[in-house]
């Protein structure tokens, strides 16, 4: 009904309603004084004790809400005590109400209040912000927002945030890089080495992470974590010491250059000109006893992928003839011996200075 308290029909029926309450609580009708109507009402409907939500909304305090035409002089009131309701097309419509003043709303709450706090992320600032609300079911009574301090609830919060996407840890390649190898390690021997891919750090982040971040207030606290220090502090003491054992860094060619090995995914791989394997007659393996074999990517001089193998002396008796006679013509600088097996590595060229 629109004009509900400038329409003096709206106005009486509100009244009348005043009135019908006071009746049931023994009160003279007499007695009841206009600016009691909305107490009387809320003290009848206390869910639908309503707050404005802005545009002519308004939050009941049992949940849900309802709208007053903008048009109406109570669209423009902080508080309303609603004593009908309609369903109409646009939806919920507050039919018939009375503003209640603050002070009022306060009594009628009185018991059934709570503190809660909340700690949520400023994405405009870059800092988690400490939030104090005073609540009445639905209703907000208070608020007051300031910069969050560290602790529990803020080392909460960062890490929520990486779970959803919205933050990311400080992998450098040489994190992911141990990253690999540790999961290498996982995957021979799941029962002495932690699983350390990222769906497993994220699960188990409360316990790992959660004591990085006990100074955490922002953006910039999961910048600084020690992803190496952190990855290794999950490791058994004990066991730490192996790792350069079964998950090398490198292995050493005929002449003891060392080639980088890379375990992408938990497998062992290393891209690598045939070249710099001329002499070697074993396939490199990592794993100690397990003895897994290092994927090769051998390339080309222009560094180019020719061959993918994990077993050498199966490729030189037998693609390396094939490998041979298609590059030799194209790359006449580069050795291209019968039997790479008995071959010696180029020798490695100096550096230039400056």
């Amino acid at each position: 009904m629109a004009g509900l308290d400038l329409d003096r029909r709206a106005t009486r029926q509100v009244r009348r309603r005043a009135e019908e309450l006071a009746r049931r609580v023994d009160v003279e009708v007499g007695q009841v004084d206009p600016d009691a109507v909305g107490e009387l009402v809320a003290t009848a409907h206390p869910e639908r004790l309503a707050q404005a939500t802005g545009g002519g909304s308004f939050r009941f305090r049992g949940g849900g809400g309802g709208r007053v035409p903008q048009g109406d002089g109570l669209a423009r009131s902080p508080w309303l005590a609603v004593a009908e309701v309609a369903d109409r097309p646009g939806g919920r419509a507050i039919a018939l109400a009375a503003s209640i003043d603050r002070a009022q709303v306060d009594r009628l709450v009185a018991d059934e209040t709570v503190d809660e706090d909340e700690v949520r992320w400023d994405d405009a600032r870059g800092e988690l912000r400490a939030i104090r609300r005073r609540r009445a079911g639905a209703l907000v009574l208070d608020e007051e927002e300031g910069p969050a301090p560290a602790g529990a609830a803020t080392a909460a919060a960062a890490i929520a945030r990486l779970r959803t996407g919205d933050a990311t840890l400080p992998w450098a390649p040489a994190t992911r890089a141990l990253q690999g190898r540790l999961a290498f390690a996982h995957r021979l021997d799941p029962g002495r080495w932690p699983a350390v891919d990222d769906e497993a750090l994220l699960a188990d982040a409360d316990r790992w992470l959660a004591p990085l971040l006990s100074r955490a207030t922002g953006a910039a606290a999961l910048a600084k974590v020690d992803l190496r220090r952190a990855l290794l502090a999950r490791v058994d003491p004990s066991v730490v010491h192996e790792l350069d054992r079964l998950a090398p860094t490198s292995f050493a060619t005929a002449d003891g250059r060392a080639v980088d090995i890379a375990y992408d995914g938990g497998e062992p791989r290393a891209r690598v000109r045939p070249q710099r394997l001329f002499g070697l007659t074993d396939h490199p393996t990592v794993g100690g006893r397990a003895g897994v074999p290092v994927v090769l990517e051998l390339l080309s001089p222009a560094d180019r992928p020719i061959q993918v193998t994990a077993d050498l002396p199966g490729f030189w008796a037998g693609s390396w003839s094939a490998v041979r006679k298609d590059l030799a013509g194209r790359y006449p600088k580069h050795p291209w011996p019968t039997d790479p097996a008995t071959a010696s590595p180029p020798a490695a060229r100096p550096r230039r200075r400056g």
